[in-house]
């Protein structure tokens, strides 16, 4: 016989995983949409902290992350920008199978990069609700 405080915590469990892959699901067409624009159209979001920037990406379908510290110049305030082509030129010093990542120092910071292929992001992003689907699929033949 169950404790009526376990029967409880299922339903919520249960709960917390349908809106997991609601999420996972959204974030899934949210990639698509990025992966085919991406051939048209080049975006970036750069947020700037005082000693370091990171940047976010989604380019000729791929999507990354940046980060620079700065050591010689310091920016005072924080800054959020926004574009439609990426600033930089990068060249990756590391990729395999569409995965890349970069390091450049100079005098004035170090900066790295990865990267990802958007086919990539959108298998990671698919593997809660194609879990779920393969588990709901098992227990109907079961039976």
């Amino acid at each position: 016989m169950q404790r009526p405080d376990e029967s409880a915590g299922q339903g919520m469990t249960r709960r917390l995983f349908m809106l997991a892959r609601l999420l996972s699901l959204l974030l899934a067409v949210a990639v698509i949409i990025l992966w085919v624009r991406s051939y048209w159209v080049n975006y970036y979001c750069l947020i700037g902290f005082p000693r370091c920037d990171l940047s976010l990406y989604n380019a000729e379908g791929s999507m990354g992350v940046g980060f620079v510290r700065e050591t010689m110049v310091v920016t005072p305030s924080y800054r959020l920008t926004f574009g439609r082509s990426w600033p930089q030129d990068s060249v990756l010093t590391w990729r395999l199978g569409g995965i890349g990542f970069s390091r450049d120092c100079d005098s004035f910071g170090c900066g790295y990069a990865f990267e990802l292929p958007c086919w990539c992001a959108l298998l990671l992003t698919l593997l809660l609700p194609l879990r779920d689907f393969q588990s709901r699929r098992r227990r109907r033949r079961l039976r």
